[in-house]
C-alpha cells in the first residue's frame, strides 16, 4: 500500500503546479482567450478550484521483479484552493487544499483510498504561445516547464487539461506514470 501512495504523491506532485493555454479562435467565446485584465476571457485573476479529476497508468518495474501496471482514478474532494494569474510579468501563485479520492486496480484487484489535506501550494513564472501555456515553478516542482491546454474559458469558468508523463528512477527500480489530469476552475 505504501507503495501507491508514494506513486501517488510522484503523480500529484507533478501535476500541483499546472496551468492552462490559449486559443485565438475569436468566433467563439467559450475558447476566446485574450491576455489583458480588462478582457473578461482573460487567464489573468484569481480562480477557486472546483474539481479535480484525473486518470492514468503507472508502471514500476526494477531488478529482480516483473513489471507491474497499475491504472488510478482521482477525484478531488474538499476542495478549497485558488490558483492566481498576474501579468506584467506573469507570475502565478497558488494556495490552499484539497483531499483525493484514489481508485487503483492493478494484478485485477482495486483498492479505493482517500488522501486527505494535499496541500496546493506554488507559484512561479508562466509563458502563452497560442493555445499553450507553459509554467516554471519556482520550487522545481515536477520537473521544470510544462505546458498545459485550456480547454474552456469563459469570463467565469475555465477547464485546464494537463497530460503528463513522468520517469522516475531510484535504486528500487523505475516507476512511469502517465496521467490525463482536469482542473476545473470559477472567479
Amino acid at each position: 500500500m505504501k507503495i501507491y501512495r508514494v506513486l501517488f504523491m510522484m503523480l500529484l506532485a507533478s501535476v500541483v503546479f499546472v496551468a492552462g493555454c490559449n486559443n485565438d479562435d475569436d468566433d467563439d467565446p467559450t475558447t476566446n482567450m485574450g491576455t489583458g485584465n480588462g478582457d473578461p476571457n482573460s487567464i489573468v485573476g484569481v480562480w477557486t478550484l472546483t474539481g479535480l479529476d484525473y486518470t492514468g497508468t503507472s508502471t514500476t518495474s526494477g531488478p529482480g521483479f516483473t513489471p507491474t501496471t497499475t491504472s488510478f482514478v482521482g477525484v478531488g474532494f474538499n476542495i478549497n484552493s485558488n490558483l492566481e494569474f498576474k501579468e506584467n510579468p506573469n507570475e502565478f501563485v497558488s494556495q490552499g487544499g484539497y483531499s483525493v479520492r484514489l481508485t487503483n486496480t492493478v494484478l485485477s484487484q482495486t483498492f479505493t483510498q482517500e488522501i486527505p489535506d494535499i496541500n496546493y501550494v506554488g507559484n512561479g513564472t508562466y509563458v502563452r504561445n497560442g493555445n499553450m501555456l507553459t509554467i516554471l515553478s519556482s520550487a522545481g516542482g515536477a520537473g521544470g516547464a510544462q505546458a498545459g491546454e485550456i480547454q474552456k474559458l469563459t469570463a467565469d469558468s475555465m477547464i485546464l487539461r494537463w497530460v503528463l508523463d513522468t520517469v522516475t528512477v531510484s535504486p528500487m527500480g523505475t516507476t512511469d506514470i502517465d496521467a490525463d489530469v482536469t482542473y476545473t476552475m470559477t472567479r
